[in-house]
């Protein structure tokens, strides 16, 4: 869990909000808050990705849903 703690605060930022549709953004941000903060809202982050990634291999998710 440390590990990933420090994999998750060592990369740029990940969220972007184009003027366009920062509503949409913000909501797709807020998929993944959590109450305690920034670090374990990248956290979520980072396990969606490795869920959706597995979810590829077996073919279970369009990629259009990544």
């Amino acid at each position: 869990m440390l590990l990933k703690t420090f994999f998750v605060i060592s990369v740029p930022q990940i969220f972007v909000r184009p003027n366009d549709v920062k509503k949409q953004a913000d909501e797709a941000k807020m998929r993944f808050a959590h109450i305690d903060g920034d670090h374990l809202t990248l956290l979520n982050v980072y396990h969606a990705y490795k869920q959706s990634k597995y979810r590829l291999a077996d073919r279970t998710l369009p990629r259009k849903c990544v």
